[in-house]
């Protein structure tokens, strides 16, 4: 069995994590990018954070501005949707995001997701990983990875094609949801997170909303303690 710890009691163990305390999650937040480049300066971070941003489109390839990685980007392949995650680290008390993609040619716009954790292991930051692409109906439904870790947070992350459903998405079973943001133009995205005390392997349910139901994308990461 795998055991989870829920944020509040979470927050109550730990007082901001790192030096080999349990990975929390610091900040998090949404846009949409209207433009291409648009971007967003996250703030009250330190040096070390691991930031995350996950996106997602109707039609637009996912771009990666420079300085950042990339963790997972489906763009059409097995599904219409558009979209992916990407991370750095930062080094400062703030961090500009800028050069992702906006609205291309055909008018459909980004909705992005930010999300800071602190006490993720800056060598390797990622024990395990991986992301689908559905087509037809349905929700984003995150695939089962396995950890060789204790102590890994699971973040959950889905990409909506066509349907703009931000304020009624659910998270998974036993995760708590970060974020969730429609673009601009006929897409969402979605994040969520829980902490696995014990190593082992895990299968998110699938988010769930009122009346998002299309091709997607969905994604499953496990993010190394120190």
């Amino acid at each position: 069995m795998i055991n989870i710890t829920p944020w509040r009691l979470l927050m109550q163990q730990s007082a901001g994590g790192g030096g080999g305390g349990p990975i929390t999650l610091i900040d998090y937040g949404g846009w949409m990018c209207p433009a291409e480049g648009t971007g967003v300066t996250i703030t009250g971070i330190q040096s070390g954070d691991l930031v995350i941003i996950c996106g997602a489109s109707d039609s637009e390839d996912m771009t990666v501005p420079s300085g950042w990685t990339t963790g997972y980007i489906n763009n059409a392949s097995g599904t219409s949707a558009h979209g992916g995650f990407i991370y750095t680290f930062a080094t400062s008390s703030s961090l500009t995001v800028s050069g992702l993609a906006g609205t291309g040619s055909g008018g459909f716009s980004y909705g992005y997701i930010w999300q800071v954790f602190r006490g993720v292991n800056q060598s390797t930051p990622i024990n395990a990983q991986a992301g689908v692409g559905s087509g037809g109906g349905g929700m984003p439904d995150p695939p089962s990875i396995t950890t060789d870790a204790d102590g890994c947070m699971i973040v959950a992350m889905g990409m909506l094609d066509d349907d703009e459903v931000a304020s009624t998405v659910n998270p998974p079973t036993d995760f708590t949801l970060i974020y969730a943001q429609n673009s601009d133009r006929y897409a969402t995205c979605m994040s969520a997170y829980l902490l696995q005390e014990t190593a082992g392997s895990i299968n998110p349910d699938a988010f769930t909303s009122t009346g998002g139901n299309d091709n997607r994308i969905a994604i499953t990461v496990a993010l190394n303690p120190i």
